[in-house]
C-alpha cells in the first residue's frame, strides 16, 4: 500500500544517492579477500608450521659480470624466525623490506635512497614482487617423505635466503655521490692543513725579531755589550761577538767562550 503524505508535509523526495567512490584503482579489487584473510590470521593461534628467513642487502651486478647477479654491501644480514610456512611470495616482500631498509638508512643516511625501487629476490633470482601466485612459496620445499609412512609427506622447517636488491642504476648514483663526499672531505682536510702550515711560520718571525735585537746590541757601548752578552745564549752571543768591532769571523769560538758565565 503506497505511503500517503502526512497533512502539511511537503512532497516526499527520493532517497539521496551516494556519489561514486573516488581514488580507487585496480589494486583495491581484492580488498574483501585480503581483509578476510588478515582477519583470520589476527584471531588464529600461532602457526604450527613455520620457517626462518635469512635476509641480505645486495646491489645489482658485481665485479665479475656473468658470474654474479648481485653483490652484498655493508655486511647487512638479518634473520627472521617463526614465519608462517604457508606465506605466499607477495607477503614475503614487505617482511624483507621492513627488515633491511632501516639497516640501509644507517649504512648511508646522507644518500637519498629510493626504497620504492628496491626489489626482493630469492636465490634463484625470482622477483617476488612480480610473483602474484597465492600458493605458499616455500611450503613445498619443506615437505619430505614421512618415516612411518613412505607414501605420506611430513613437514620439516627450513631456512630460506632472500635478497633485498638495490637496482644497478641507483647504485651507480650512490657511488658517484660518495666520490663527491670523499672529494669534499679531502678538500676540507687540505684547507685545514694549509692553516696549520701558516701557523708554523710564527716561530720564524719570533726568531727574526730575536736576531734583530742581537744586531741592536752591536751598536751599544762596549761595557753594556759585554754585560748583555754575559747573559745571552751562546748562539746569539757568538753572532754578537762576530759582529762586534775588532773581531774577525774566525774569532767566533773564542768570543763565545769569553762571554759564557763561569760555572
Amino acid at each position: 500500500m503506497p505511503q500517503q503524505a502526512r497533512p502539511g508535509a511537503g512532497p516526499m523526495l527520493p532517497p539521496a544517492t551516494l556519489p561514486p567512490r573516488l581514488g580507487y584503482t585496480s589494486e583495491h579489487s581484492r580488498y574483501n579477500q585480503e581483509y578476510d584473510r588478515w582477519a583470520r590470521w589476527t584471531y588464529a593461534s600461532p602457526p604450527a608450521e613455520t620457517i626462518s628467513l635469512k635476509i641480505l642487502a645486495h646491489f645489482e651486478g658485481g665485479p665479475k659480470r656473468g658470474r654474479s647477479q648481485s653483490t652484498p654491501f655493508g655486511n647487512i644480514c638479518e634473520g627472521k624466525k617463526d614465519i608462517d610456512a604457508h606465506i605466499c611470495a607477495h607477503d614475503l616482500v614487505p617482511i624483507a623490506l621492513q627488515t633491511i631498509i632501516p639497516k640501509v638508512k644507517k649504512f648511508c643516511p646522507t644518500f637519498p635512497w629510493r626504497f620504492d625501487e628496491f626489489n626482493v629476490r630469492d636465490m634463484d633470482w625470482v622477483d617476488l614482487g612480480e610473483h602474484h601466485s597465492l600458493v605458499p612459496y616455500f611450503y613445498s620445499q619443506c615437505l619430505q617423505p614421512a618415516r612411518k609412512n613412505a607414501r605420506g609427506m611430513a613437514f620439516k622447517s627450513k631456512q630460506f635466503t632472500l635478497y633485498v636488491v638495490v637496482p644497478a642504476a641507483q647504485w651507480v648514483e650512490y657511488e658517484a655521490f660518495m666520490e663527491k663526499e670523499d672529494s669534499a672531505t679531502i678538500t676540507s682536510k687540505d684547507t685545514s692543513d694549509d692553516g696549520e702550515t701558516s701557523s708554523a711560520h710564527v716561530p720564524s718571525t719570533v726568531a727574526s725579531t730575536t736576531t734583530g735585537d742581537a744586531m741592536n746590541v752591536v751598536n751599544r757601548p762596549f761595557h753594556l755589550h759585554l754585560a748583555q752578552t754575559t747573559f745571552m745564549p751562546a748562539r746569539i752571543s757568538a753572532q754578537v761577538a762576530t759582529s762586534a768591532p775588532g773581531n774577525e769571523p774566525g774569532d767566533v769560538h773564542h768570543a763565545v767562550i769569553a762571554t759564557t758565565p763561569a760555572g
